[in-house]
């Protein structure tokens, strides 16, 4: 979370920050870094803990609070003809999603007809996922914002979030964008595996 705020803070002019503490300082998932190359062992947060940290579920998932599926569906406002840029920046993004987040279930972008409104739709495992996902594309987001994405018009999330995703969201969309919070999961089954291809 504090990772995904940074950048987004900057992009927006604030708030302004005064410290920025990582317990586990996973600043790029793919690992692929020179300090994660140089300090592999020898060092408290070695490389297979980092990784073990980007791609374990939290003890609320084992025991199976947290293990029904996340949902999160935002609409986004494209800037002014922004339609081309964003057709091209998506691939990108979807590839480089698909490599650091192994647990992400689906991830994917529809324009509205008129070309003027982008929606995600990610569907995770839970909610420990969600919160990875944002802290892996809080940069990359925020440079949407700056080259792409005029303002979030709507966001909706299905499941529990915690309290850091919902300030995250909250503050990522800006004051006055509705926030709906669908908690309850009454039932249901996700149908997602292997034999599914990415689009």
């Amino acid at each position: 979370m504090t990772a995904a705020a940074t950048p987004m803070a900057k992009a927006r002019s604030g708030p302004s920050l005064v410290a920025q503490p990582l317990f586990y300082p996973v600043t790029d998932a793919t690992l692929d870094t020179a300090s994660s190359r140089e300090f592999v062992t020898g060092y408290f947060l070695r490389r297979d803990a980092m990784r073990w940290f980007c791609s374990a579920p939290s003890p609320e998932h084992e025991r199976g609070s947290m293990s029904r599926p996340f949902i999160f569906i935002a609409t986004n406002r494209l800037k002014p003809g922004a339609y081309e840029a964003e057709r091209q920046r998506v691939p990108g993004l979807v590839e480089f999603i698909g490599a650091v987040e192994p647990r992400l279930l689906a991830f994917n972008e529809y324009i509205n007809a008129e070309r003027t409104e982008v929606t995600v739709v990610q569907v995770h495992p839970d909610a420990t996922s969600m919160e990875f996902h944002m802290g892996v594309v809080g940069e990359r987001a925020a440079q949407a914002y700056a080259e792409t994405l005029d303002a979030t018009t709507q966001v909706q999330v299905f499941g529990t979030p915690s309290d850091a995703v919902v300030e995250t969201l909250r503050a990522q969309a800006g004051a006055g964008v509705p926030l709906s919070v669908h908690p309850e999961h009454l039932g249901g089954f996700t149908r997602i595996g292997e034999h599914l291809r990415a689009g």
